[in-house]
């Protein structure tokens, strides 16, 4: 075969050659083909053997045998070489081809070949047409497979490996057998049949010890590594990896990975690098670790108190098998605690332990543990250590005073692994110890820590808020040192006075607010006394000084005392801070008392008599520590001081009474002051002034009151001072101005002059009775109303005429057509009352130029109300003269001042009299206008205004300067009380408006009272207007109840027709009856009548309207119409001189014929008289005859 070994074999037999040769044609081959081997003679044959190592082409091959020089044997052999490409080939075939395939794969070794006619050679027999390929594994016989084959069949075959084994590897070749001309063997090809095997997937615990394997077989392998996640793993620390070399014997090499303790899940690749081509094989080894992680919500397992956090227990899913969680704290359970709150997501593998803002405390510090069991595996669990990292106190003030030792602490939870550090106020750096500041640590105990700070020698400057800070947590403590620099001394008190002892603190800094500085009493009593209390800047930038000022106010105790403060900086700190105790005396006046009298005030006429009472003015004082010296001093309502001779009387539980008698000459109004000096108490400042006000008023005597004809006056003796005299008078006869008042000095009050008239001349006879109060007749036809002491009459005050049509006072209105008196209402004590005036003073003068010329104004002023006694309510102490004001401007002096009230407040008229008294005056000051020259001017007033204030309690109002309610029927309107409308009632007394009726229903007068006066309009009716000289009662445009009746009245001089009703009944369209002019014949009297030759008229006076007169004659005589009477009739519809009746005297009757004739005529003209009045009788018409003359217009009948 082409480049086939070949071995040619020569045997000589007979003799020995002596040489044999080999010759292919061109040269001798014996000497340069090495490869000729000649054997041993033996057995009379020698072979020599011609190999040839590759042969590679035809040649016919001589050997020569040389047995002598003469003998020579040749032998031709021809050798027959197929050419090159006939030498098979042999390599894997496929798209995977490959030198190195995988265990249990597959390959295709492809084989090609030359066949023996392609070399040029022809078959000799028809087997020679047969090739059989033999497929061999280097080292064995038997060939692994062999197809034969025609050579004409082709020369490309292949063989199939299948599911190769690691130890299919090796060489393989392929043997080409061409029958008779032999084989041919390919060169052998190498085939490696790698293996690599790994361990399956791992589920361990956490922290477990894991080892990985894997072999590589079927190839050597060059080198071997692991990795995880990208990195190669080294042997050492965490990792084993032993050192390994692959073993010819097995033809494999098995390389191990040892996990010391695996935390996490991840895979392991085992790498092999074989040394044919370098390839790299890798297997890779899934681990999963099952563990618990946690973790906290705030990202560190340190937390402030009271912050929410959650710990996170995350747990491996476990792939089969049911995994469960439990928690502990510091080794027990606390799965079934109430104070944890717990939330379990199997779906995303955690466990959740909630801590609230308000869990959130340093109770929570400690190990929790979350341990997860994951079926079978085994279980595993994580521990953190949970630090709620806080300080405390939050925030505590801690006080001392000077000089003192002060330790602070602060007490920390947390893990505690640091030191504290202490800092003073916003300082950035920390305290550095020093001899006065000592940092002291505390030892741990658990998770808490009491680390102090102490600080000596304490002053004022150390006062600041301290902070402890270790790690996150800080906390403050206010310091401050705090003392008390001033202490009280002693002080005494009066009765209604003030003594005042202070207590001043050292400089404190600010925030500090000293909580109290209270004050004991050595007696134990602390009534009446006040505290106040102050701050100013204290020396120092930020530090304040607090004073506390105790006031006490003198009562009736008698023992003296002794006080003390204490400070207290916190109201829940018990550090105080007291100072030495000051005494204090109860001194000044315990009581002053006015006796020997009755009543609101002394009645004396300043002479000792019957009525005169004689006062004694006592002032009861206290000892105090005794009593210098005491001095009384009278002060009339003049301004004149009098000492007068006290009398001291015998101490008694440390009060000694002084008092004071008049006699009856010095009785009167004034002002007793008491001035007492104390032993130990400068005179000057501390003196006491104790003063008592003694109201003496003249009682009034009646027999200073008018004597009135037909009247008495009662009390028939005095009057008491604001009381009242009445007059009384005689039967058929009445009083007016019948009631007068007491008033100052001992003067009576008459408003109208006294005096008694018959009840006759009275014609609307009495007026209705005021409630309270008195009617007050100023004459015949006038009243008015006044209301007793203590009572203000509601509503204007008005003067009441006598109508005389009706007959009824003016009290009596549409809108008050009963007549109702006003009511005089209670007037409560007020607040205070003052009355401000203004006085204006025409001068050019300049005056009040400065503060002495408007104290000598003001001094004039009192001057001239005490001189003239026009200002009455400060002669009787009843108010005072306050807020003097003086000026002048455009030649004009200008004063204000103001009167204020001061007792018997319940009393307007005493401002209200004592502000018309001065306006009705001339004001006279008389003043120095000049310092230099002493020249005395006087200013006389011209214009004199004022204005009365009051200020009442709740719910009264102001009425005229009185403070009073709305009594029943009133209501509040435009500010005063006034009564309440027709339409409206008021059912209490109060200060609110009147109720109006519901329904528009009406009331029939003003004042109504309650709602049951409410009536509804379609059951009234209204009163007609009165005609001319016609006087109605009720009065026209007065609401009545349809069908009441109406009374009509005619003015003096007219009357009702004969026969009209002087009353009628109000209807929905009433009419009012007419009064006519009366026709007065009065002055026909008796004897006037006589000189007509007349009878008299039977006692008439007048005739009413179209009323008849019969005049008879005397015996002998005739009327002028020859009649023995004569008619006249009353004209009342026409003006006045048709009602005027002139009645003609009767004349001598003449002779017979004549008085046949009268007596004719007379017949017709009582025929005509009696028609004449049935006609008007029956209202048909009316025969006026006219006989004879007239000279005048009265008409004749």
């Amino acid at each position: 075969m082409n480049a086939a070994p070949v071995s040619l074999t020569c045997v000589a037999f007979g003799n020995e050659p002596a040489a044999i040769t080999w010759n292919d044609g061109t040269r001798d081959l014996t000497n340069t083909n090495p490869e000729v081997t000649d054997g041993a003679y033996e057995d009379y044959k020698v072979e020599s053997v011609f190999a040839i190592s590759a042969a590679t082409s035809s040649k016919s091959y001589m050997c020569k045998v040389k047995y002598s020089d003469t003998v020579t044997i040749t032998e031709t052999t021809a050798l027959k070489v197929l050419n090159a490409v006939a030498v098979p080939t042999l390599m894997v075939a496929g798209e995977d081809a490959t030198q190195t395939p995988s265990a249990g794969s597959s390959i295709t070794l492809k084989t090609t070949f030359a066949s023996i006619t392609s070399s040029g050679m022809s078959h000799t027999s028809s087997s020679d047409n047969k090739v059989t390929l033999q497929l061999f594994k280097t080292g064995a016989d038997t060939p692994l497979s062999e197809q034969e084959i025609t050579d004409t069949s082709g020369t490309e075959h292949s063989f199939l490996l299948s599911n190769l084994a690691t130890t299919a590897t090796g060489e393989y070749t392929v043997k080409a057998v061409y029958g008779s001309y032999g084989s041919v063997s390919s060169t052998p090809y190498q085939i490696w049949v790698r293996s690599h095997t790994a361990d399956s997937s791992k589920t361990v615990i956490t922290g477990s010890e894991v080892t990985l394997a894997c072999t590589f077989e079927g190839d050597t392998v060059e080198s071997y590594s692991w990795e995880m996640k990208g990195t190669t793993l080294e042997d050492g620390g965490d990792y084993e990896i032993p050192a390994v070399t692959w073993e010819a014997a097995s033809n494999s090499l098995t390389s191990t990975l040892k996990i010391k303790s695996a935390t996490e899940s991840a895979d392991y690749v085992c790498k092999g690098t074989y040394t044919t081509g370098t390839t790299v094989v890798s297997s890779t080894h899934s681990v999963t670790v099952l563990g618990v992680t946690m973790t906290s919500s705030v990202g560190s397992f340190s937390v402030s108190s009271g912050t929410a956090f959650t710990l996170t227990c995350s747990y491996t899913e476990l792939a089969s098998g049911t995994t469960t969680i439990s928690w502990s704290k510091d080794s027990q359970s606390i799965d079934n605690e109430v104070e944890y709150s717990f939330e379990n997501k199997p779906s995303d593998h955690v466990s959740l332990l909630k801590f609230s803002a308000e869990d959130s405390t340093p109770e929570k510090n400690g190990v929790y543990k979350c341990q997860a069991t994951f079926g079978s595996v085994g279980s595993h669990e994580a521990e953190v250590t949970q630090y709620v990292l806080s300080a405390s106190p939050t925030k505590v003030t801690t006080y001392t005073t000077p000089g003192t030792t002060v330790t602070i602490a602060c007490t920390f939870h947390g893990s505690l692994n640091t030191a504290t550090s202490w800092f003073k106020d916003d300082a950035d750096t920390a305290i550095v110890p020093d001899a006065r500041f000592t940092v002291i640590p505390g030892d741990k105990s658990g998770f808490s820590r009491v680390d102090k700070l102490a600080v000596s020698s304490t002053e004022a400057a150390d006062s600041a808020t301290y902070k402890c800070s270790n790690q996150d947590s800080e906390a403050t403590q206010e310091f401050h040192v705090i003392g008390i620099t001033t202490n009280p001394s002693n002080v005494k008190a009066e009765v209604g006075k003030k003594a005042v002892m202070s207590c001043v603190t050292t400089e404190t800094k600010v925030p500090l607010k000293v909580a109290d500085i209270s004050w004991t009493s050595g007696s134990g009593n602390m009534d009446n006394t006040e505290v106040t209390f102050s701050s100013v800047d204290g020396s120092s930038p930020g530090f304040k000084v607090h004073t506390s000022s105790l006031t006490i106010v003198g009562t009736t105790a008698v023992e003296s005392s002794t006080y003390s403060c204490t400070v207290k900086p916190s109201s829940d700190d018990p550090f105080v801070v007291v100072s030495t105790s000051a005494s204090f005396y109860r001194t000044g006046l315990v009581s002053s008392a006015v006796t020997g009298y009755n009543g609101d005030y002394i009645e004396s006429d300043q002479a000792e008599g019957d009525f005169s009472e004689q006062y004694t003015v006592t002032f009861n004082v206290y000892k105090g520590p005794g009593i210098e010296s005491a001095e009384l001093t009278f002060t009339d309502t003049a301004g004149v001081d009098t000492v007068v001779q006290q009398v001291t009387g015998t101490e008694a539980d440390g009060v000694i009474p002084i008092s004071y008698t008049p006699p009856y000459t010095e009785q009167k109004s004034g002002t007793l002051t008491l001035k007492v000096a104390y032993t130990g108490f400068p005179v000057d400042e501390d003196a006491l002034l104790a003063t008592q006000t003694v109201n003496v008023h003249s009682y009034c005597k009646v027999s200073s009151l008018p004597t009135v004809t037909h009247g008495s006056w009662s009390p028939a003796s005095k009057v008491d001072f604001k009381g009242t005299a009445t007059l009384t008078c005689d039967a058929d006869y009445f009083s007016i101005g019948s009631v007068v008042q007491c008033e100052h000095k001992g003067e009576f009050k008459i408003t109208a002059e006294p005096n008694c008239v018959a009840k006759s001349l009275m014609i609307c006879g009495s007026i209705s009775n005021i409630t309270n109060g008195y009617a007050v007749y100023t004459g015949e036809s006038s009243a008015k109303y006044q209301c007793n002491d203590g009572y203000v009459l509601q509503g204007p005050e008005m003067t009441y005429e006598c109508d005389t049509t009706t007959k009824k006072w003016s009290v009596v209105t549409a809108d008050n057509p009963s007549g109702v008196a006003p009511t005089c209402e209670e007037s409560a004590a007020a607040i205070s009352r003052s009355e401000a005036f203004t006085v204006d003073f025409q001068t050019t003068t300049e005056y009040c130029k400065d503060a002495d010329e408007v104290t000598k104004a003001n001094n004039a002023l009192l001057a001239y109300f005490k001189s003239s006694g026009v200002a009455f309510c400060i002669d009787a102490n009843y108010c005072t003269l306050e807020d003097f004001v003086c000026s002048w401007a455009d030649n004009k002096l200008t004063i204000k001042f103001s009167l204020e009230q001061k007792v018997r407040l319940s009393d307007s008229s005493i401002l209200a009299d004592t502000a018309v008294s001065i306006k009705a005056s001339t004001i006279t000051l008389n003043l120095d206008s000049n310092k230099r020259r002493k020249r005395e001017t006087s200013f006389v007033s011209e214009t004199i205004i004022s204005d009365t204030s009051t200020t009442c309690e709740a719910d009264y109002i102001v009425d005229d300067g009185a403070c009073v309610k709305c009594p029943l029927g009133y209501g509040l309107s435009n500010g005063a009380c006034a009564p309440c409308p027709i339409g409206f009632y008021s059912d209490e007394v109060s200060v609110s408006a009147c109720t109006m009726c519901a329904g528009n229903f009406k009331t029939l007068s003003t004042g109504s009272t309650e709602v049951g006066q409410c009536l509804d309009p379609a059951s009234l009716c209204s009163v007609p207007p009165a005609t001319e000289n016609t006087g109605l009662t009720p009065p026209t445009g007065a609401l009545l109840v349809a069908g009441a009746t109406v009374s009509v009245s005619c003015a003096p001089g007219y009357e009702l027709e004969g026969g009209t009703e002087n009353q009628f009944a109000c209807s929905s369209n009433p009419i009012s009856p007419i009064c006519y002019r009366k026709c007065d014949i009065s002055k026909y009297s008796e004897e006037e009548l006589k000189k007509l030759n007349m009878e008299s008229l039977q006692s008439n006076t007048a005739l009413v309207h179209d009323q008849v007169l019969n005049m008879t004659c005397m015996d002998g005589y005739e009327s002028r119409y020859k009649m023995s009477y004569d008619l006249y009739r009353c004209v009342g519809n026409k003006d006045a001189e048709h009602s005027v009746i002139e009645i003609t005297a009767c004349t001598k009757k003449p002779a017979n014929s004549l008085l046949i004739l009268g007596l004719c005529l007379g017949a017709v003209i009582v025929l005509l008289v009696i028609l004449l009045v049935w006609c008007q009788l029956k209202g048909k018409g009316r025969i006026d005859v006219d006989v004879g003359r007239s000279a005048n217009t009265s008409t004749k009948l």
